[in-house]
């Protein structure tokens, strides 16, 4: 038998991941084609640390190969959106490194790397995660 609201959850994961990737290679054309911008294309690894593409090809493959598998079995997955979103960048990110070899960062503040939108919404996602992580065992232990 057809479980059809999880079903219908898996599809709007999907749809989600597409529209996502849709935006972010947008805003990579966008970005390409307009002149005063400053962007570099960064073949390195996250923060610009130095690995071997195929080392950093094959651990995004495993971790977003992995993470979809964990999304797929929640029973309400609505409530992983923090994972959602991470999956959807870093799939992002992904294809943008296989099909061009390398991300395009065009964000600069002041102190930090240069990054893209991508980059910023796994950091926030992943501090939404670790936030809620340290406020659930704090109210637990009580």
């Amino acid at each position: 038998m057809i479980d059809f609201q999880r079903l219908q959850q898996v599809s709007l994961l999907m749809l989600f991941a597409v529209f996502f990737l849709c935006l972010h290679f947008l805003m990579r054309l966008g970005i390409m084609l307009s002149l005063d911008t400053v962007s570099v294309c960064n073949s390195a690894g996250a923060f610009g640390v130095a690995l071997p593409q195929w080392f950093i090809l094959d651990f995004s493959f495993f971790f977003l190969f992995s993470l979809f598998l964990f999304l797929i079995q929640k029973k309400h997955l609505f409530s992983f959106w923090p994972w959602i979103i991470i999956f959807s960048a870093g799939l992002g990110n992904f294809l943008e490194r296989v099909f061009f070899g390398c991300i395009i960062d065009y964000i600069r503040l002041p102190y930090l790397p240069l990054f893209n939108v991508a980059d910023m919404l796994i950091s926030f996602c992943a501090l939404i995660l670790v936030s809620s992580f340290l406020y659930s065992s704090v109210f637990d232990q009580k």
